[in-house]
């Protein structure tokens, strides 16, 4: 059996990679069998009033929620209301992809699992303020848009709006919102005290304050994130909960999961229903390999010896990503992760000895500093004979993460015509609406420049900046973007809008490559300003 004493001798490492990374708190839990059996807090929940963390701090854990999306369509069907074949257009009928001939086929599992290949479409609702900008009535209406940029049920395409089908499925079948079915078939049976999706006035005490790193690793405050019940984002981003809560949610799971194979009875598999099949791999991420590695319905598994951080930012910052485990036995790891700006979250499970460990710190880090703790403690608890340097990990992610920043930035002044012919500026002034007509840029003319802003939110505005002829930027900074309660983005053609004209020369059109996974653009529409003024002042005056 593991010594438990031993990972307190882990925290010198954990406060240095805290630091490295730019995050002031962390609240980190290691449960075996349901009992806590280490848990350790480091830094501030609130850097200002210098209030440290404990396993009671609630934080936004982001990603993780997808587990408990995965469990209420688990109760639905344990309830009868569906089976996990059936159709999403049978029990929603307005549910359609843009691919017509898949939109009979998909299913539920194809949208926890990450499997319908459809773009990802996060510019929508990601965008300043930690604000979800898209009502969630619009969800719908956003995936029949989407194009279908890979194969069905052959790729892991990771999917944060497609979540949101799943709220409207939690909704129509049970006549309770998201939230409220949580709470009911999930959160109080399991008597999570701290744990929580709906809105809470007042708020509760001892909750992690938001933050964002700077680049020398201090942070600056920023607002938490919106996404709770009744926003687009519920179902794949808007539970707030504690380490010690989630210790028994996901002591609760690997419990229903051993159950369920063992068929012995367990007073968890009475609440945490369908647990084979929600732990289950139901998308391979890496094919062909002798070690499984897939995606669940809500979290991912692994089996040993394996890499981690598949769905988190680490994995693009080093040149490879450390492999973890002994050679000589081999088990399944099931792990999660979650990001917000803000936050970031990590939970590992072991199956074979029934333990979990869960991270939870409070600020969008220079790496994925959640990630780097939980694998730290998963090969620390292994007993890994060749251990990995986890600091100088943290050191080579900050570095190549500010160093892409540096390049989109020179990439971006390079591209630079500042002598490209000119029209005027009031010739570019309109609000432009994407094909949906539900997500529009609000593009101002003033004496000094362009001023742009997201969905007429002129408490959010951008300045426009010539690149060449009539394409703008709007580029901030990596700093400036953290610092606007933003989630970084270091491509310099997210920032560039290209507008264009009809055959009388007047500008009709923008383009903007704001999904990744399409990098021709989404065309918006130039529509007459719906406004006469901006910011408490008369456009003609600005």
């Amino acid at each position: 059996m593991h010594r438990w004493r031993d990972l307190e001798a882990l925290s010198p490492r954990i406060k240095q990679i805290c630091k490295i990374s730019g995050t002031p708190g962390a609240s980190i839990g290691v449960a075996q069998k349901g009992k806590t059996v280490w848990k350790g807090n480091f830094g501030y929940r609130d850097f200002a009033a210098k209030k440290p963390p404990d396993e009671w701090t609630i934080y936004h854990v982001a990603s993780l929620t997808k587990s408990f999306s995965g469990l209420a369509v688990a109760s639905l069907v344990s309830d009868g209301h569906l089976q996990w074949n059936t159709s999403v257009v049978e029990s929603l009928p307005e549910f359609r992809l843009r691919d017509e001939t898949l939109t009979s086929k998909a299913h539920v599992v194809d949208i926890l699992s990450h499997r319908l290949g459809i773009a990802g479409g996060n510019a929508l609702w990601t965008q300043g303020g930690n604000r979800n900008h898209i009502a969630k009535e619009e969800i719908l209406r956003i995936i029949a848009g989407l194009q279908q940029v890979a194969n069905f049920r052959d790729t892991f395409s990771y999917h944060n709006l497609a979540y949101g089908v799943v709220a409207e499925l939690v909704e129509r079948l049970s006549g309770q919102t998201y939230g409220e079915f949580l709470q009911d078939k999930i959160i109080n049976p399991l008597a999570l005290k701290r744990t929580v999706i709906k809105a809470t006035e007042p708020e509760p005490e001892n909750r992690a304050v938001a933050y964002s790193s700077m680049d020398d690793g201090s942070f600056a405050l920023i607002p938490r994130p919106e996404s709770q019940d009744g926003t687009i984002q519920a179902a794949a981003g808007g539970v707030r909960s504690c380490v010690a809560d989630l210790l028994v949610y996901f002591s609760a799971i690997l419990d229903a999961r051993n159950s369920s194979f063992t068929r012995s009875d367990s007073s968890s598999a009475s609440i945490i229903k369908e647990a084979a099949m929600v732990t289950s791999g139901h998308n391979f991420i890496t094919k062909g390999s002798r070690l499984e590695k897939s995606y669940a319905l809500g979290l991912l598994r692994a089996q040993l010896p394996n890499t981690f951080g598949d769905v988190g930012p680490n994995v693009g910052l080093v040149d490879s990503m450390p492999t973890i485990g002994n050679p000589t036995s081999s088990q399944l790891v099931i792990f999660g992760q979650g990001s917000f700006p803000g936050f970031l979250s990590s939970v590992f499970l072991l199956e074979q000895s029934e333990t979990v460990i869960v991270v939870l710190t409070n600020s969008l880090a220079l790496n994925d500093a959640a990630d780097w703790i939980g694998q730290l403690i998963l090969e620390e608890i292994l007993d890994v004979e060749k251990k990995t340097d986890f600091a100088q990990l943290a050191e080579a992610s900050k570095s190549k993460y500010l160093k892409n920043f540096a390049e989109a930035e020179q990439r971006m002044n390079n591209t630079k015509k500042p002598d490209s012919p000119r029209r005027p500026l009031n010739d570019y002034a309109g609000d432009y609406y994407n094909s949906l007509h539900n997500f529009f840029i609000r593009i101002i003319s003033t004496k000094d420049g362009l001023l742009m802003c997201f969905q007429g939110e002129d408490w959010d505005v951008y300045e426009l900046e010539v690149i060449d002829k009539d394409s703008f930027s709007w580029w901030l900074p990596r700093e400036e973007q953290a610092k606007r309660g933003r989630w970084p983005i270091d491509s310099e053609e997210f920032f560039r809008f290209n507008f264009s004209s009809k055959q009388d020369g007047k500008i009709a059109q923008l383009t903007w490559a704001m999904d990744p996974d399409v990098p021709s653009g989404e065309t918006f529409v130039k529509e007459p300003l719906a406004i006469t003024n901006f910011k408490g002042k008369a456009l003609s005056q600005l």
